[in-house]
């Protein structure tokens, strides 16, 4: 377990890689020899990439990782059977794939993220909305939210500004 630690970035701090008619911004980790700005502990990338219509690229993701390729705008081929990919789409990345994942697209452009990263083999335990590595530590993060104290203060009363845009169809 480790402290945690914030990290805050300007749009302009994110170096763009330009290649074969994509365009590349690296946030974390590294692509065509551009490394993004932001710290992390495991090795990882997080990658947000715009690509015109007839353009390719290639990205190196070793093979013990895990990842996923959402495409949020536009239709994209992916990997070595070329799936097609289109807006609201996920590709999750099989760790024991090929270390270099094949990108393209035909007649209109994409937009889509790669998020990639090792595996840290660790236990995982899930209830509700929080996620933890151990039982002790979940019982605990349940006690602190019901006294409204180690970072839940004032949760019970909180609302979202927001949530009514939850439910709106878009």
């Amino acid at each position: 377990m480790c402290e945690p630690q914030y990290q805050e970035f300007k749009k302009e701090d994110f170096p763009i890689v330009e290649k074969n008619g994509a365009k590349i911004k690296v946030v974390a980790g590294e692509s065509y020899g551009t490394k993004g700005p932001i710290y992390h502990r495991t090795p990882t990338f997080f990658l947000d990439v715009t690509m015109e219509p007839k353009s390719s690229i290639e990205q190196y993701v070793p093979k013990n990782w895990n990842g996923f390729v959402y495409v949020y705008e536009g239709k994209a081929k992916i990997g070595p059977k070329e799936e097609a990919l289109e807006t609201g789409n996920v590709a999750v990345l099989a760790n024991e794939t090929a270390e270099t994942l094949n990108i393209k697209t035909e007649d209109s452009g994409a937009k889509f993220i790669i998020v990639a990263g090792e595996p840290l083999k660790e236990k995982v335990l899930q209830y509700g909305p929080f996620v933890l590595a151990n039982e002790a530590d979940l019982y605990q993060t349940f006690e602190d939210y019901e006294q409204g104290k180690n970072g839940f203060e004032g949760a019970k009363e909180w609302s979202s500004k927001i949530r009514h845009l939850a439910n709106k169809k878009h």
